[in-house]
Order: structure tokens, then sequence, then C-alpha cells
């Protein structure tokens, strides 16, 4: 709250307290209402509005100092017109407030005339002599002016005051006779002032210094502190703080604090905004109520705030020597005020100033300026600095200049993304920034030019400029953009960039272009410093080169959208304009657009989806692309999808031109179910497979139950059958119910047999919808109904029970290929053979078939429609029990005249059998790299194609086993891949590395294989 108070005529004034003094009051107006201070000059005036006299300018403590208004208005000192004859007015009696010892003062005014001095006498009372006075020492005196002082006595309680003139003398006759007679001024006399109460105005004593120091928080706020406030021992409650600035001014004076109890005597004052580059030191008096200690003394280490804020560089730039090519970067900068050291920070980031320790200083600079030298070169750095006072307290950081240390680069490597384009194609400009700094583009400069060809009367081509041009690009400066390859859209350019240019972008133009970089040097007037020209590179316009497709199948040409394809073969054709360029290939391609399931070559289930090539195809050919059969062979299409045949025709000039044609295919896939018959040859340890597809003619013969004799028999009527319907009752085609029971409770229970002969139980739902049914022969059952009807609700109305078999007669389908495949113990097919034609006798050899079960699977493709079936034949058991490796082999498939084999398989090699215990020991090494990064808790994984697989075997042979040593031998000398198979059913190519020792006094070898996958083939 302000001191200051407006009175109702508008001006300002204070109470004065005690400690105060003019200059004091004065100052804190003219801070807190902003006007200028200077000194004597400003509280000259302010000491005439309130009579106050020199020299001692006396303020009394209690009393109105007014700061405005005028003498007559404002004045605290009463001013009386009437003159007294014989005695004056006291006008001021109190405290000096300026005064630390207790000094009190009086102050009188209206002598009367022909006065010529004035006597006062100072009296006080003690406590022992009660009402009686006694004088003060000192107390008792004369006086030529309107006031005087005194001590107050250290046992007093109260002191007294009174005044008289002393009139000059006149001669009267022969005496000297005074003027008048004068006449004692009590204190009491008028009633305005009191005998001063001496037990209500004794000081506080004086206090110990503070101490001041600056925030650690912040470097502009100070903090007084006193840590010996005792109340009771300083004889007050209150402590005020008083900041000096450089022994000059006061800066700052605190509010009256409480102070603590003596058990917690520590005070705290913050000055909370102080002026940078200063030294402050503080006192502080104590208060009891309106009486003030003398001032402690000053504080006696004194607080530094840290210097002002630097402006910053004048002078920051980079100069390269001419003898040694050294650069050196010269810094200068002004003086900053009680500044004793200067720091320069540098980086060639700014955003690291703060914020990392990626920075370099230079600490106690004494000089107002720098040379740095051995920076790296390629670099724009930053710099700026801040000013460190004597007790090492800093100043902010200064505002962040820049240059650059660098060398011009070379010239840029250069490539486009076509050496001959149409107009207005596509046209790409590349270039790489070739560094001699290690610096990164900043600028290019693309200069163009556009040349037209003629030919003379010699046949000599002659080039006419007809258009010049240059782009200047600001590269990125983003740190992942700004090191990767540049480059121009030409044609974009050329179109919305070049005035002028686009008459002459036409068939037949040549463009000439070059480029020029710059990194982060400068020039003299601080512009890129750009590096030589590239190399001319030039790149042929021409015309946009077509191609039209014609594509037919045997019937019907494709003219119109989505035409249909009815049959192979596909006859594909093509041609192209304009004829001064001839094509030099084309590349076929056929895409599907629709998504549909099929399957692949090996009967694998697929999805292609809408955009997926099935079809591809280069033919290199000079001139136009003559008539091209496509048979099922070279694709496989389903029938009902979409498709596009897409054509690219690459021409002489370098043009590619590109076309595509839609049509839909529409022929009937047969569905087969390939089967096939498995002989095992235990000795060889090989199978023989005998793939085949019939197609069978199936007729449902009725059979008919003879009531009188409940018997059932067939005939030879066929019947028509309904499918979908709730099945009732189930019989053989030999009229024999097959699986109607009764349990003991009468429940019936149906049951069933698989097409293993497998009994299975069902429940009567299942038995309804059960659509293959088998009794323990192998035959299928068959049950139908005729003119039924199911309504919304399920219930069954009409119909009658058809009881019938099936007439099933099989014949080998023609145009039909077969391919065999063995599954693998991890799920993977290995082709054994293809392309077997159906029609003939022809057997696989499969020389590894797993030791435990054989899988195989069967696929059929029509020869007419590519369309594809496979059957998975039911597991062929083998059952070996020992471990088999097979190296050197050769093998084959072939044509059998009749149904059985050859007496001797097709296959000769050289095979291992070790039919005894064998330990194995499996290990998998994942291809994985784990790579740490900082910031990150763990690693992070990074998984390659390889997979390491493994196996250690152990056994141990007899030593009479003879052969089988013979054949470790072999295998142990072998430099070639392996096949090993052990009996749970893995089988694969290895590596296989071989060691056994003997021992005279054993009866067995101990031999281990040490084996590593490797690739291979069936």
């Amino acid at each position: 709250m302000s001191r200051f108070v407006k009175d109702s005529k508008g001006n300002y004034y204070t109470t004065i307290k005690s400690g105060d003094c003019l200059s004091t009051i004065v100052y804190e107006y003219c801070k807190e209402f902003g006007k200028p201070y200077n000194g004597e000059s400003t509280w000259k005036p302010i000491a005439k509005i309130n009579n106050l006299k020199a020299p001692n300018y006396v303020i009394i403590d209690g009393h109105k100092l007014y700061l405005t208004g005028s003498a007559t208005s404002t004045s605290s000192s009463s001013t009386t017109t009437k003159t007294n004859v014989d005695r004056v007015d006291i006008t001021m009696f109190g405290l000096f407030a300026s005064i630390d010892k207790p000094t009190l003062y009086a102050g009188w005014s209206n002598q009367p005339k022909n006065t010529d001095h004035f006597e006062y006498l100072w009296e006080y009372t003690t406590p022992d002599t009660g009402s009686k006075r006694w004088e003060c020492s000192g107390g008792k005196g004369s006086t030529n002016y309107g006031e005087c002082s005194c001590t107050i006595p250290d046992n007093a309680v109260k002191v007294y005051f009174k005044v008289k003139p002393v009139a000059k003398t006149r001669k009267d006759g022969d005496k000297e006779q005074p003027y008048y007679t004068g006449k004692w001024t009590d204190i009491t006399g008028d009633g305005k002032y009191k005998p001063f109460d001496v037990s209500k105005s004794v000081p506080p004593t004086k206090p110990d210094a503070p101490t001041i120091e600056v925030d650690d928080d912040d470097k502009y706020k100070l903090i007084v502190t006193h840590t010996n406030l005792d109340p009771e021992e300083l004889g007050g409650n209150q402590v005020e703080f008083q900041v000096i600035k450089d022994n000059k001014s006061i800066y700052a004076t605190s509010s009256k604090l409480r102070l603590g109890t003596t058990d917690v005597p520590y005070v705290t004052y913050k000055v909370w905004a102080a002026d940078p580059g200063a030294e402050y030191k503080a006192r502080c008096r104590i208060y009891n109520g309106s009486l003030v200690s003398e001032w402690s003394d000053y504080s006696s280490t004194p607080a530094y705030t840290p210097p002002e804020k630097p402006d910053g560089f004048k002078e920051c730039y980079a100069t390269q020597s001419s003898v040694d090519g050294k650069i050196t970067v010269y810094l200068k900068w002004n003086a900053v005020a009680n500044a004793a050291s200067y720091d320069i920070e540098y980086a060639t980031d700014q955003s690291k100033f703060d914020y990392s320790d990626q920075t370099t200083v230079v600490n106690g600079i004494t000089t107002t300026q720098r040379q740095l030298d051995s920076l790296d070169t390629g670099f724009t750095y930053y710099f700026r600095m801040r000013a460190v006072n004597k007790n090492g307290d800093v100043s902010e950081w200064s505002k962040i200049s820049q240059t650059t240390v660098g060398v011009a680069p070379a010239a840029p490597t250069t490539w486009s993304s076509s050496t001959s384009t149409t107009v207005g194609g596509a046209l790409n400009l590349y270039w790489v920034h070739n560094s001699k700094d290690g610096s990164s583009q900043t600028w290019a400069q693309v200069g163009i030019e556009l040349y037209t060809a003629s030919t003379d009367s010699a046949g000599n081509t002659q080039h006419t400029l007809k258009w010049r041009g240059q782009k200047e690009i600001k590269n990125s400066t983003d740190f992942d953009e700004k090191d990767k390859t540049s480059s121009l859209d030409l044609t974009k350019y050329l179109q919305e960039e070049a005035v002028g240019a686009l008459q002459w972008y036409t068939d037949g133009v040549q463009v000439r272009w070059r480029v020029r970089t710059a990194g982060v040097a400068k020039d003299k007037n601080g512009g890129s410093y750009f590096g030589e020209w590239s190399v001319v590179r030039t790149v042929d316009i021409y015309a946009k080169p077509t191609v039209t497709i014609s594509l037919r199948d045997a019937t019907n040409t494709i003219n119109t959208t989505y035409d249909t394809i009815g049959s192979f073969p596909i006859c594909v054709s093509a041609t192209t304009t304009p004829k001064t360029q001839s094509p030099i290939g084309f590349f076929l391609s056929i895409v599907s657009q629709d998504v549909y399931d099929t399957v692949d070559n090996a009967g694998n289930d697929k999805t292609v989806n809408a955009g997926e090539e099935v079809y591809s195809r280069y033919f290199d050919q000079n001139g136009d692309l003559g008539e091209i059969a496509l048979t099922p062979s070279d694709v496989d299409l389903e029938t009902g999808v979409r498709y596009s045949l897409r054509c690219t025709a690459a021409m002489d000039s370098g043009l590619t031109a590109e076309s595509a044609v839609d049509f839909t295919v529409s022929w009937e896939d047969v569905s087969y179910t390939p089967n096939a018959s498995i002989m095992y040859d235990s000795e060889k340890i090989v199978t023989l497979i005998r793939p085949f597809c019939e197609q069978y003619t199936i007729s449902f013969k009725q059979v008919v139950h003879d009531e009188s004799t409940d018997t059932y028999s067939s005939t030879d009527t066929d019947i028509e059958v309904v499918e979908g319907h709730p099945l009732t009752r189930m019989y053989t085609k030999a009229g024999n119910e097959v699986f109607l029971t009764f349990s003991d409770e009468g429940d019936e229970i149906y049951y069933y047999y698989d097409s293993n002969g497998l009994e299975v139980t069902i429940d009567e739902s299942q038995v309804a919808r059960r659509a293959n049914v088998y009794t323990s022969s192998g035959e299928q059952v068959y049950l139908g109904c005729t003119e039924i009807t199911i309504d919304l609700d399920g219930n069954v109305t009409g119909g009658e029970d058809v009881l019938y078999y099936v007439s099933q007669v099989g014949e080998m389908v023609e145009g039909v290929t077969l391919a065999v495949y063995r599954r693998e113990f991890d799920g993977s097919y290995t082709e054994l053979g293809s392309n077997i034609d159906n029609t003939k006798n022809t057997y696989i050899t499969d020389p590894h078939p797993a030791l435990d079960y054989a899988r195989y699977r069967i696929v059929a493709t029509t020869d007419a429609t590519g369309a594809i079936s496979y059957y998975d034949m039911p597991a062929f058991p083998i059952g070996e029990k020992a471990i088999i490796i097979q190296w050197a082999e050769d093998w084959s498939y072939f044509d059998a005249v009749v149904d059985d084999p050859p007496a001797q398989p097709p296959w000769s090699g050289s095979m291992l059998r070790l039919p005894y215990n064998v330990d194995v020991s499996d290990s998998y090494g994942v291809d994985v790299s784990l790579v740490t990064y900082a910031g990150r808790k763990r690693p992070v994984t990074y998984y390659g194609t390889q997979l390491g697989e493994t196996s250690t075997w152990n056994t141990t042979v007899p030593k009479d086993d003879v052969d089988t040593l013979y054949a470790l031998r072999r295998l142990a000398i072998w430099t070639g891949d392996c096949y090993v198979r052990e009996p749970s059913g893995t089988g694969y190519w290895a590596n296989v590395g071989v060691s056994f020792s003997q021992k005279h006094g054993d009866l067995t070898i101990p031999v281990t294989l040490n084996i590593t996958r490797v690739e291979g083939g069936a």
C-alpha cells in the first residue's frame, strides 16, 4: 500500500515516521509516481513547501510532509500573523525523524520585535523523583535561531521544554533598558504540545548487519536475510531493510516485516527485479511502534547481479587465407558495463543451444574480440556470447549470429530419367551435389537450352539455339531430405514457368542441360558460392508413339470392352505408330480385374486379387508383333472373371507405348477327382506312383422290397434323385438295411461306416444330412425322396421313399495332364513328376518317401481350359525303423505296357541303413540381428531368410557289421549332398560329416553324424 495520501485539495502528503529523512521520502515519491529524481534540486522545493529551514531541514516524527501544494496551503508548520510583544510560539516539538539516537527537537516562531536572542531550558523527570524536574545535561543555553535540540537522558521519564525571547537594549538616560521583558513559553503554554513521554519513545537496539545475495533460480532477484533478530533482545517487533545500489543510491526499502520468535529469529526480504550488472549491499533497523533503532552496518559481502545482456556481435565473418587456405572466423563485440570477462558459445545447429551438450564454449575472454581457427569446413556456425562479472555471475546469452565455413563444391554428377521422351511426357533431371567441404547442398542452378535440328546441303545435321533459361532451386533443410538426390521436373517447368519455351518444345527438338550447386560457403557479399557447371546432357524429344492390340480366340475377335473369350488358343498381335519410330520389343501381361479363389499348379489354394498379374512375357521383336498363341500351359484363366491384356512396346527412340484391351472368360471348367496307385519297394526304400484320372458314369438304380419274403432286390430301373432332403432309412444296393439298431431303452441309434471301414456312431440329425455313407465293406449308400414339400418351418409333407444304389463306370479322361507331389514333414510339397499324359500308363519314382507314411498329392490340369483339380492320397504306411542316407542317385519315371511295374525300378545309387538305436540332437539357428539404439530399453530385431538347421546323430555299430562300416567309409569321403531320413517322418537334403573310431578291445564302434540341412529337390 502506498504511504502517500491525497487530501481534499488534491495535494499529496505522507506522515513522517521515525528514521525518515527528507531525501529518502522524496526519492520514494518520485519512484512510485514515475517522476525524475535529481537529488537536492528535487527535494529543496518540497522543503520550501513545508517551511523547512536550512541547514538541517528538520522533519519531526508524526508530522505531515506535503509533496505537492504551496507553503501557505500545505505547511505542517503553523504561521501566525499576530506578533506577541514578550513571548514566542512553539511550532514544532518532537523526535528527530532522521537522527538515529533519541534526540528531541523544538522550533518556534513569531518572535517579538527587537529580539536579541533566545534562552531555552530542557528539563526531565525520573522514576525516582516523581514530578520534580532536573535540568538535562547541556539543556540550558541560548541561541540566535528559532530551534534547538536535546539528547534524551538515559533515565528520563518525561522531558519538558521552555523558551523565552531576550530583547535588545536601548539608552534610557544613562541606563540601558530592554525593549521588553520576555516571558517563558512552556510546551504546555498553548496546549498544543505535551511533555515528551520517554517511556513510550525508547528506540530499539541497533541490529547486526544482514546478508544479501542473488537468487539461485533468478539472478536478477535479490534476497536479503537476517538470522539473528531476537525481539526481546532488540526491543522491537518489526524490521526494515534497505538496499543500496553501487554505493550511490537507495535502490529499495522494504515494508516493516514482523519479527519471529526468539526460537525462529529468521527474516527474509526479496527484491524481485534488480538491475543487471550492479553491486548491492543492505542494512536494516528495528521498529517498536514509531520508535526506530539506528541503522545496522552494511552487509559485509555485497551481491552482484549478472551483467546486462550483450547486444551481440557487431562483426562475425569467415575468411580464407590466400597463403595456406586456412579458414578463420573473426568475432567482435561492444564492451558490457561491469563485465570482467566474456564467454562465447558456438555450434553447427542453433537448436542445440540450451538443450544439449553438443556445443563448444570458450570461457574467460577478457577482450572484446576473438579469432577462431581450425573449425570444420562445410558447416554454418552459430555464435552467441554472454558477459561475466567479477563474482562469476553470467548475463543472458546475446542474440545469435552466424557465418559459414566452407569452400565451393565440385561440379555435380548428373543424369536424366530418359535420354529421349515425348512432347509433354515425363522428364526428370537428376543431380548429386559433390561437396569439397562436407557440406550439404543449399542451392542449385539448372541451365536449360532448346535446339532445333536441320540438315544442310551436304547432309550434315545443324542445331540452332531457340531458347535458353535458368532455374534456381533451394534445397530442403530437413535432415532426412537435404542429402537425397535432387531433381527437376523439366516438363512441368517448361509448361508453368519458362516463358517462351513451349513454342519450341515440339517433335524433333533437343534439350541440353547442365547444373551447378552451392554448399554452405558464402561469397564476400553473403550470397551462395556456386561451384563449377556439370557436363552438358542432352535429351531428344519425339512425338508420342502408340500401340494397337488385336486379341481373339478361335472364333471371336475382341472389339468391345469385356467381349468374351470362349476357348484356347488366345491369339494376340500388336502394331505401332508413328512409322518414324520402330518397335524393338513387346511386353505382354494379363491382369485380373476381379478377386477370385483358385489353385496353383501344385494344387495349393490361392486368392488372385484385383490388379494381380497372372501372365507376363517379353518378346524380343524388330517390327510389329505377329500373332502369338497362348495356351493353357501359358496362363490359367478362370471362367466368369474379367481380365485386362496389357501391351508395352519399346521403340528404337528409347520411348515406350502402352495399350490394353479388356475381356471376359466364359468356358465350362470341368472338375475331376484324380487318383493313383502306390507300390513300395522295401529293399530300395522307394515308392512307385501310377497317377490317373477317371471320369465316371453314374446311374441310380431302384431297389424294391418284397414284403412276402421281406427281402430287397435291385433293378435296372434308373430313378431321379432329389438331394438335400432328410434321410429316414439307408440300404445297401443289395437291399439290406445298414445301421438301424436299438439301445436297451429302445432309442434308435444311427451309425455308419466311413471309407476306411471304421464304425462311427452319429445322431439322427447327422444321419439326415450325411452325404457320404459307407457300409463296412466300403460300399457307398444312397437314399432319395420324390415329390416332397418342405415349408418355412421345416415341416415335411408328401414324398415317397425311394431306395436306390449307384451304378458307377469309370473311363480314363483324355485331355488331362497329371502331376505328382510329395508332401513333406513340414507341410510343403515337392514335385516328383509333371506333364504326365493321363492316357499313358506312367509310373513316377519317389526315391525318398517319408519312413513313417508316404503322402502324395495328385494334380490334374485340363488341357482345354487350364482348370486344376487335385486329390490328397490317404497316407501310405511305410514303417521303416532305420535311418536311411542316400547319395549319388540316378532315378526316373517310366511308362509301363501293363499296370504292373518293371521288375527292377529305375533307381540306382548309394545307401546307408542304420537300424541301430540313434540319439538325435537337433538345433535351429534363426538368421537375426539384434541392434541397440540410444533411447530404447531393448534391442530391435531384424530377421533374415536363412534358417540354420543342424542335427547330431550318435549311434554304435557292431564291429562285425562290415557292410555298414563300408558304407560309412564311402559316405565319409562323399563330396556332395545326401538325402537323410529318420523313422519319425523327417527327410531333407543335407551335408553330412562322418566321424567314428575303433578300439581294439570294444565290440562296437561309436559313430557320429553331423548333419546340416541344405537346399535340394526331390
